[in-house]
């Protein structure tokens, strides 16, 4: 049975609870102006201050206060020398303290989302559980836990919480990222910013990716199969050392031996989901410097060698400088021919162009929804480097000022920005094995609705595109 007592105590014997669950009292001014008007209607509800802590030492006459810290602030202020309490003796224990605190207030909706989640945390340190703290204050054990989390965050984000500015469901999800400081800052860096949906989205595609990528690596190793390592990632193109690394798939062969290397890559976890590569390790004659005629000098020391004689090196390297040289060339007739779509056939409204470029749009809406990807994807386009070498935009470069674009130009940078860069990237980085479906696609999109007349290069880059995607399904 709850015992009470109504009694007039010394206002200076009276005390707010150390851990009072509201952090600030508002309106105390207004409310001391009601109670000098019209008298003090309702008492306030005190504790003995032995169950809880006011300092080092606890007189016995002196008293916590349960409910009314506002009511008690604005008596002080109008000078009272006393004021009217109800005590509850029975409030015997911190825990029973705050319980009283916190269903008073949250009954009253009187508390803030985090006022109330550090509230929970104080309870849940009494080693209370989530479903007995819900209980006590009228919420959901879910409630509680969700309103725990936001309360642990950075001032700001309780902050934007308390004004509204950021709602409960934004919060938890970034509260996901706590572990990651680069993607946390990030996105709470965009709160109150048109930019702040994106960037949350954003985050949430590149912790899936990580998730993937984490998972694909440990299942391949599960397995037992090897990662590549660095030194044999480089014989991917040509020989090192005597060795040199045999495309096989993105399936794991089924015939694996200690020879099968991995790697589990993407071009960019913010936009492409990662893949995994299967490799044999093969060994392979390495071309001699020098030495008799008759093939008889010993291999360098330590360079695995084949069985039978290694293939035409000096032959297969000359065949690949040749080619890298026309794929830059390529990469370079290219971009020329996308910069002068928008330095001269997009700075206008050409109704030539209007339904071609409309495609693209809608393609890249499609595929990838409503999101932006930074203007400084047009680096490709709008700067002028050779082959690889492309000067980098940054943001407010007065070049990605849209301004004054045409509806050509705005259309075409979403296709670009949010779906056609990243295939521009592997189409001039990497080998068609290594190829996303989406850079065999821009290539075509370019012939195909840009008009652009593809390089024999080029044309031999799809060629072994889809040869490789063949003889991957054939496995």
């Amino acid at each position: 049975m709850t015992t009470l007592q109504i009694t007039d105590l010394p206002i200076h014997d009276v005390y707010p609870h150390p851990q009072n669950v509201r952090r600030e009292l508002r309106g105390i001014d207004e409310l001391a102006a009601s109670i000098k008007a019209e008298g003090l209607h309702q008492p306030i509800i005190v504790a003995p201050a032995s169950a809880g802590t006011v300092g080092d030492h606890v007189d016995d006459e002196e008293y916590l206060i349960v409910m009314g810290n506002s009511r008690h602030a604005a008596c002080a202020q109008l000078g009272w020398e006393t004021i009217p309490c109800i005590i509850r003796d029975d409030l015997d224990t911190e825990e029973k303290v705050l319980s009283a605190m916190l269903a008073e207030n949250c009954a009253r909706n009187d508390l803030t989302i985090t006022e109330e989640g550090d509230a929970f945390q104080r309870l849940l340190d009494l080693d209370l559980s989530a479903a007995a703290v819900g209980k006590r204050a009228g919420r959901s054990r879910k409630q509680v836990t969700d309103r725990v989390t936001i309360a642990s965050q950075s001032d700001r984000i309780r902050r934007a919480v308390d004004d509204k500015q950021l709602t409960l469901s934004h919060a938890i999800a970034l509260a996901e990222f706590t572990d990651d400081h680069e993607l946390y800052a990030r996105v709470e860096g965009a709160i109150g910013t048109p930019r702040f949906e994106y960037e949350l989205e954003r985050a949430n595609t590149i912790r899936r990716h990580t998730q993937v990528q984490e998972k694909l690596r440990a299942d391949a190793q599960a397995s037992g199969f090897t990662e590549a390592s660095e030194r044999e990632l480089s014989a991917m193109h040509k020989p090192v050392g005597g060795f040199q690394l045999e495309w096989l798939g993105s399936t794991a062969p089924e015939d694996g031996d200690a020879t099968i290397r991995f790697t589990v890559t993407s071009a960019n976890l913010e936009h492409w989901p990662p893949t995994i590569r299967y490799y044999r390790l093969v060994t392979v004659q390495d071309e001699p410097a020098s030495g008799p005629s008759d093939g008889s000098a010993d291999p360098a020391p330590g360079n695995p060698t084949s069985a039978h004689a290694g293939p035409d090196l000096a032959a297969i390297n000359e065949q690949r400088r040749v080619e890298a040289e026309e794929r830059k060339t390529a990469a370079n007739r290219r971009r020329a021919f996308l910069r002068q779509l928008w330095d001269v056939d997009f700075a206008v409204e050409d109704p030539v162009w209007a339904a071609s470029v409309l495609d693209l749009l809608r393609m890249a809406v499609a595929e990838r929804g409503y999101e932006w990807e930074p203007l400084t994807e047009l680096g490709v386009i709008l700067t002028h480097g050779d082959g690889d070498d492309i000067p980098e935009l940054r943001d407010g470069d007065p070049r990605l000022d849209p301004a004054e674009w045409s509806s050509l130009r705005l259309q075409f940078t979403v296709w670009w920005c949010r779906w056609a860069a990243m295939g521009e990237r592997e189409l001039s980085n990497y080998i068609p094995g290594f190829w996303e479906p989406e850079t065999a696609k821009y290539l075509e999109l370019l012939r195909e609705v840009l008009d652009y007349e593809l390089s024999d290069i080029e044309d031999a880059l799809l060629d072994t595109y889809y040869a490789h995607v063949a003889s991957d399904g054939d496995d």
